[in-house]
């Protein structure tokens, strides 16, 4: 029990989700028709969902271009039977308000990100000023790609397109 409570902890940390909040603003923008930077509020999405390893799965395996419905789809239909998981990220993104705010907290004191008061809009700092990081686990990196994805199927959508098909509450 406790290697588990460990493997937890180590990748639940603020250090790792600052790191995916940014690279997921990232391909928000990139993404975006108009290059738009991403509503904060997304970011409350990105942990709940990132760092549920069934939920990862299914994102990972979805392509890119098949979208957010897609996606829904698939965990809504009777072939998969986990429509359990995609009614779950609604109370996950609650249970995980604190810690995502804390890794919200630590990107902007990071300088991996800005909030523009008046907009609450995400402004990433540049890839190359960052960069990404060498030598991590497969795990991370799955995180790290998945983030990306997550972000350009964002940036495809309005608020609540995303809330009707991951059916949270902003």
């Amino acid at each position: 029990m406790n290697a588990l409570r460990d493997e937890i902890k180590l990748i639940n940390n603020t250090a790792l989700g600052s790191y995916l909040m940014w690279r997921f603003s990232l391909a928000y923008i990139n993404e975006h028709e108009v290059h738009e930077a991403p509503p904060g509020v997304l970011l409350f999405l990105v942990l709940p969902i990132l760092f549920h390893q069934p939920i990862l799965e299914f994102i990972d395996s979805t392509q890119k271009r098949s979208g957010l419905s897609k996606f829904s789809e698939k965990l809504l239909s009777t072939q998969h039977k986990k429509c359990h998981l995609l009614l779950s990220i609604h109370d996950r993104t609650q249970e995980m308000k604190a810690l995502s705010l804390r890794t919200i907290k630590m990107a902007v004191n990071s300088n991996l990100i800005t909030i523009v008061p008046d907009t609450g809009r995400v402004i990433p700092f540049a890839e190359d000023i960052v960069g990404k990081p060498k030598g991590v686990p497969a795990i991370v990196k799955k995180m790290d790609r998945n983030a990306e994805k997550l972000g350009a199927w964002f940036a495809e959508l309005s608020l609540q397109d995303i809330s009707f098909y991951l059916k949270v509450f902003f």
